[in-house]
C-alpha cells in the first residue's frame, strides 16, 4: 500500500499512461509510415513530375492534418472534462455537435477542393512547369479529396475511442489503413501505369476502411452516443482546439524561415541534409515525442478536471522516465547507426552532412519529449496563455534565433546545433517561469505543474492510497476511518466511510476481474468544511454502482450491501468509465 498526502506513486495512472502512450505513438508512427510509403512508391515507380507534385502537395496534407487536430483535440478535452464530472449528457452533446460540423465541413471542403484543384495546385507552387506540375498536383489533390471526410473522421474518433476504452480498435484501424494503402499504391504504380490520381485515391480508400473499423465501436455498449445538436457547445470545443492550430502553424512557419536562413548562411548541401532529416527521417523518431504529447492531452485533461494532484504527478514522472529511458535508447541507437539509417533514404551525395545533421538533431529528442508534455499539459489544463507561449517559443522563436546566431558563428553546423540547443533552452525557460511564479527555487514535481493556489487542500485534509490485493482492504478501511475521525467527522460518518471502502473494494477484487492483468484500486478522501468527498478508481470490469442502486429490489436487503450503504447516505454520487477505468465519486 502506498500513501502520503498526495502519494508518491500511482501505479494505476502509470499503467494508463503507458498504455495510452503506446496507442498514440503507434497512431503517429502509422501516419508517418503511410506518408513515407507514398513517397517511396512515387520515387520508385513514378516520373520526376509526379515526385515533385507529391512534394508540393505536402502543404495540403499538413493543412488537412491541422484541421483534424483542431476538431480532435478540442472535442477530446471538452468531452473528457464533462465525462469526468459524470455529466454524460453534456459530453455527448459536445460529441454530437463536433461530429455534425466535421461531417458537413469535410464534405463541402472536399467538394470545393476537387472543383478548384487546378487553382490550389498553382497556389502550392506548381508554377515552373504548369503543363506537367499543375496537372499532376491537381490530380493528386483530387484523389485525396474523396478521403477528406474519412481522414478527419479518423482523427476525430481516435482519441474518443481511447477515452471510451477501445484501444484495440484503434490498432485494428491502423493495420487496415496500412494494408489497404500499400495494396492501392502498388496497384496504382503497376496496374494503372503510375497514375497519380489512383495513387491518391488508394490513400483515400485506406482512410475510408480505417474509419469504418472505428465506427464499428458503436455497435457495442458505448458511452459515446449521438444526442441533441446544440451549436452553443462548439464554442468550448473551438477554444480548446485552437492551440494545435497555433502549434502546427508555427511549425510550418519555422520550416519556411529555416530554409531561408540555410540559403543565406550555408550551402545548398547543408540545406539538402537538413531537409532530408527534417522531412523524412525525423518523423519516425518523433513518434514517441508526439505520443507523449497526445497521451498527456488525453490523460492529464481528465486528471486536471478531477483535481487529481497525485495523478498529475505520476503523468509528469512517467514522461520523465520515457524521456530518460526510451528516448535515451533511441538517441544511443541513432548515434551509432546513423550512417546505416541514411542508406535507407538514398543520399549518397550528402551522406556525410546528413549523418552529422541526424546525430546532432537526435541529441535533443529527450528534451523534445519533455517539451511536448508541457505544450499539451498547458492545453489540457486550460492555461491558454502558457499554451500559446509554448507554441511560439518552443516551435519557432528559440530555434530561429538560435539558428541565426549559431549560423553566423559556425555556419551550417551551427544551424544543426541550434535544434538541440533550442529544446534545452525551452526547458530552461519553463523552469525559470515556474521559479518566477512560485517565488522560490522549484525543487519538486508539483512546482513544475503550475497549479493554482486553490487547486489543492492541506496535506492533513487528504488521504490518497493505492492497493492491489484483497489482503490490503481491511488496513485501507481502518486508515479511512481513522483519517475521518482525526478530521472532525462524526463516529457514525467515519464508520460508514470504512464500511463503504471495505464493501466496495471487496466487490472490486472479487467480481471485477476480467483478465489476468494486475488489479489496482485508488482511494482518495478529502475533508473540506465538514464535507467528505471520496473517490474510488479501479481498472476492473465496468460497473456502475449508481445505476445498480437504482435497480435494486428494496425487499432484498442483504443483496449489494455496500451499494445500499452508499446510495443511502451519499449526498451526491457520480460514476464514469474513462480509459477502461471505473471511477466512483461520493460526497457525504
Amino acid at each position: 500500500m502506498s500513501m502520503n498526502a498526495y502519494g508518491e506513486n500511482d501505479p494505476l495512472i502509470a499503467k494508463l499512461f503507458r498504455q495510452t502512450l503506446i496507442v498514440m505513438s503507434v497512431a503517429e508512427l502509422s501516419t508517418s509510415l503511410a506518408a513515407m510509403l507514398d513517397g517511396i512508391i512515387i520515387a520508385q515507380f513514378f516520373n520526376p513530375f509526379a515526385v515533385a507534385s507529391y512534394g508540393l502537395s505536402l502543404s495540403f496534407t499538413h493543412a488537412q492534418r491541422m484541421i483534424g487536430a483542431f476538431f480532435a483535440s478540442g472535442t477530446q478535452i471538452v468531452y473528457s472534462h464533462y465525462a469526468a464530472r459524470g455529466d454524460h449528457r453534456k459530453a455527448n452533446e459536445i460529441f454530437t455537435c463536433s461530429a455534425a460540423i466535421i461531417a458537413v465541413f469535410s464534405c463541402v471542403m472536399g467538394l470545393a477542393l476537387y472543383i478548384f484543384a487546378d487553382e490550389v495546385a498553382l497556389m502550392l507552387g506548381a508554377l515552373a512547369d504548369p503543363e506537367h506540375l499543375q496537372r499532376y498536383t491537381a490530380a493528386y489533390i483530387r484523389g485525396l479529396c474523396f478521403g477528406m471526410p474519412f481522414y478527419l473522421g479518423m482523427m476525430f474518433l481516435t482519441p474518443l475511442m481511447n477515452i471510451d476504452g477501445d484501444k484495440g480498435r484503434i490498432t485494428s484501424a491502423i493495420k487496415v489503413m496500412l494494408v489497404v494503402n500499400l495494396i492501392g499504391d502498388l496497384a496504382a504504380a503497376i496496374i494503372f501505369n503510375s497514375n497519380v490520381f489512383i495513387l491518391a485515391l488508394a490513400t483515400s480508400a485506406s482512410y475510408f476502411c480505417a474509419f469504418i473499423v472505428l465506427l464499428l465501436h458503436f455497435r457495442g455498449n458505448s458511452s459515446i452516443q449521438l444526442r441533441k445538436f446544440e451549436i452553443s457547445g462548439f464554442r468550448e470545443t473551438a477554444r480548446a482546439g485552437l492551440m494545435p492550430v497555433f502549434y502546427r502553424s508555427f511549425s510550418m512557419l519555422r520550416t519556411y524561415a529555416l530554409n531561408i536562413i540555410f540559403v543565406m548562411m550555408a550551402s545548398t548541401e547543408y540545406l539538402a541534409a537538413n531537409t532530408l532529416v527534417q522531412s523524412s527521417i525525423k518523423v519516425v523518431m518523433m513518434c514517441v515525442a508526439m505520443g507523449v504529447g497526445n497521451a498527456t492531452l488525453a490523460v492529464a485533461g481528465v486528471l486536471y478536471e478531477e483535481h487529481d494532484i497525485r495523478g498529475l504527478h505520476q503523468v509528469f514522472r512517467s514522461v520523465l522516465q520515457v524521456s530518460l529511458w526510451v528516448c535515451g535508447g533511441i538517441l544511443a541507437a541513432v548515434l551509432v547507426f546513423a550512417p546505416q539509417i541514411l542508406v535507407l533514404f538514398g543520399a549518397e551525395e550528402i551522406a556525410g552532412l546528413a549523418t552529422l545533421a541526424l546525430r546532432i538533431y537526435i541529441i535533443g529528442l529527450p528534451f523534445i519529449c519533455v517539451k511536448m508534455f508541457f505544450v499539451f499539459y498547458f492545453q489540457a489544463a486550460g492555461m491558454s496563455r502558457y499554451s500559446y507561449w509554448s507554441s511560439f517559443a518552443g516551435e519557432f522563436f528559440l530555434l530561429i534565433v538560435g539558428a541565426s546566431i549559431l549560423g553566423k558563428l559556425f555556419g551550417g553546423v551551427g544551424m544543426f546545433i541550434a535544434y538541440p540547443v533550442s529544446e534545452m533552452l525551452y526547458i530552461l525557460c519553463v523552469y525559470i517561469l515556474a521559479w518566477v511564479k512560485l517565488g522560490h527555487f522549484p525543487h519538486h514535481i508539483a512546482d513544475m505543474l503550475f497549479l493554482p493556489e486553490d487547486f489543492s487542500v492541506g496535506a492533513d485534509k487528504i488521504i490518497d492510497v493505492s492497493i492491489n490485493s484483497m489482503d490490503e482492504i481491511v488496513g485501507l478501511s481502518e486508515k479511512a476511518m481513522t483519517f475521518c475521525k482525526n478530521n472532525g467527522a462524526s463516529k457514525r460518518k467515519a464508520i460508514f466511510i470504512a464500511l463503504v471502502v471495505e464493501e466496495m473494494c471487496r466487490n472490486i477484487f472479487q467480481h471485477g476481474r476480467n483478465d489476468d492483468r494486475p488489479q489496482y484500486v485508488d482511494m482518495k478522501i478529502i475533508i473540506l468544511d465538514g464535507v467528505i468527498k471520496m473517490r474510488l478508481r479501479d481498472n476492473c470490469r465496468p460497473f456502475n454502482p449508481k445505476e445498480r442502486a437504482e435497480m435494486l429490489d428494496d425487499d432484498d436487503l442483504a443483496h449489494h450491501f455496500g451499494i445500499r450503504i452508499v446510495s443511502g447516505i451519499a449526498k451526491d454520487m457520480n460514476y464514469a468509465n474513462l480509459f477502461n477505468m471505473n471511477q466512483l465519486t461520493i460526497e457525504i
